[in-house]
């Protein structure tokens, strides 16, 4: 490929970015901010990581001269190096969809984490976090109180210790939206389509079922209840593998659903449940149980 076609291809990576980076300033920003990476997944999809480096300088030069606040510099380092590694996963020809999502939510995670430790060095980050966390808790507390279920509540330190972990599910529409746009504007430039399994399909390989049994006997042992690295790795890993044990029961729940030709709404009624205490543990022994065995290729040989 030319230089020239390169440079053309590295300025509308450029442009599209900071058109997304001046719509932050306008109310289209509830939609615009999920796609910040989907510039850069496009780019390096499409030409690969060597062309990547004149779009990342020059939108790292825009931001410094537009706005050289920390929040739009670590937008912009997170969305140039989660984009750019979905698009390097998608110019790969035996990758998969899951491959690219998957690269791309663990990336966007370990970035936000390295992000807020390295602003926490400069500024007072966690101070403030904290005095924000606490009046949030409060209000929490408050409105517990006032529908009769502050005695359900868990306390205030456990969840603080599991945040890291849950922030992997806030940023879970970053990769799924921008692959989603990302594939069908890829296909029509004549690139391969990556794909998703059906929901139904789902499964998490057996190794997350002993990892989580690990990880429920290092919270339970390990974990002596201050802020230790230990027991912070083993109470987030328990955390969002027991999410994950839900998903799979969902996932297994459609499968189901399918087995017995019914109607996929009535996931709906499904997963309306899970907020009733009882229903999600059992969806997610349900889970534990669709991962850890075999039942669901026995119940497959059955029909």
């Amino acid at each position: 490929m030319s230089r020239f076609s390169d440079l053309r291809d590295g300025l509308i990576t450029f442009g599209l970015f900071a058109l997304l980076i001046l719509t932050l300033l306008t109310p289209l920003s509830l939609l615009t901010c999920w796609f910040l990476p989907l510039p850069f997944l496009l780019h390096t999809a499409r030409r690969g990581g060597r062309s990547i480096l004149f779009p990342i300088i020059a939108c790292g030069i825009f931001i410094l001269l537009a706005a050289a606040h920390p929040f739009f510099i670590s937008l912009y380092i997170f969305s140039a190096v989660t984009g750019a590694v979905m698009g390097l996963i998608y110019r790969r020809t035996a990758s998969t969809g899951t491959d690219v999502v998957l690269g791309g939510l663990l990336t966007s995670w370990i970035c936000l984490l390295l992000l807020v430790t390295v602003t926490a060095l400069f500024t007072d980050f966690f101070g403030q976090l904290q005095s924000i966390w606490h009046e949030q808790w409060k209000e929490t507390q408050r409105l517990a109180e006032s529908i009769g279920a502050a005695g359900d509540l868990p306390s205030q330190n456990s969840v603080a210790r599991v945040l890291p972990g849950m922030l992997i599910l806030f940023l879970l529409p970053f990769p799924l939206l921008n692959f989603a746009l990302g594939r069908r504007i890829l296909i029509r430039q004549g690139f391969p389509g990556k794909y998703l399994p059906p929901f139904r399909d789902w499964r998490l390989p057996r190794p997350f079922f002993y990892f989580y049994f690990l990880s429920l006997l290092g919270f339970l042992f390990l974990n002596n209840g201050e802020t230790d690295s230990i027991g912070l790795v083993f109470s987030n890993a328990t955390a969002l593998l027991y999410i994950l044990f839900l998903f799979q029961g969902w996932a297994f729940t459609a499968f189901l659903l399918h087995q017995n030709k019914r109607s996929g709404k009535w996931m709906i009624l499904v997963v309306s449940l899970s907020f009733i205490p009882l229903i999600t543990l059992l969806l997610h022994l349900v889970g534990i149980l669709d991962t850890g065995t075999k039942l669901r290729k026995r119940l497959k040989g059955k029909r």
